[in-house]
């Protein structure tokens, strides 16, 4: 017999994709600002924002795949998609912020 484990799993994996989003859009909206004035505290809030951004959303990633695993065989296509490009955007942002702390 197998637990009925209910939403809660479900609920989670929401939690973490939101949690993912805020964190990428406070990412894009520092790194904004850091186009325009470029001050080595500013760069350094991006750095972490964007880096914080990539882990949470590799952290959904792999939340969402296994959970989905564990539900059923579905295709997880759409979120791994949808999790790399977020974390390509953060790693390009992490780059960009990195190169302008060394300049």
């Amino acid at each position: 017999m197998s637990a009925d484990r209910g939403l809660q799993p479900e609920r989670t994996i929401l939690a973490w994709q939101r949690t993912a989003l805020s964190a990428t859009v406070l990412a894009a909206c520092l790194l904004q600002m850091t186009v325009g004035t470029a001050t080595r505290p500013l760069a350094v809030a991006t750095v972490a924002a964007c880096g914080t951004a990539l882990i949470l959303t590799i952290a959904m990633m792999v939340r969402h795949n296994r959970y989905r695993r564990a539900v059923d065989r579905s295709n997880t296509m759409s979120t791994t998609s949808a999790g790399l490009i977020a974390g390509s955007v953060a790693l390009v942002a992490v780059l960009y912020g990195i190169d302008m702390l060394t300049r």
